[in-house]
């Protein structure tokens, strides 16, 4: 993502590399600074850091895959049951109000 807002077309103004920087630095801070709080809250040994970039990448995973469900009407399973699920509500299953 990062590389095509670098590289977008240079008629408009992209980004610039100290920007990406800036951006990344805020972004990490704040992110070890929480995981610093919480390991130390927690009483979690500090090597489990390590298994932190394997979690955040499992975590996008799961949301990109969500949102892409919801965008194209498959809705998503959690426990049993399904959300967003356009394909289950048909036409002929909607009540009509009946004239007499």
């Amino acid at each position: 993502m990062l590389g095509w807002l670098l590289t977008r077309n240079r008629r408009t103004r992209g980004i610039s590399v100290g920007e990406v920087n800036a951006a990344s630095l805020l972004e990490m801070g704040a992110s070890v600074g929480y995981r610093l709080w919480m390991d130390k809250n927690l009483r979690v040994p500090w090597y489990y850091a390590f298994t932190h970039p394997l979690a955040a990448a499992l975590f996008e995973g799961i949301l990109i895959q969500s949102a892409w469900r919801v965008l194209t009407g498959k809705g998503v399973d959690w426990r049993g049951r399904q959300y967003y699920d356009k394909s289950s509500v048909l036409a002929s299953d909607v009540p009509r109000e009946v004239t007499v």
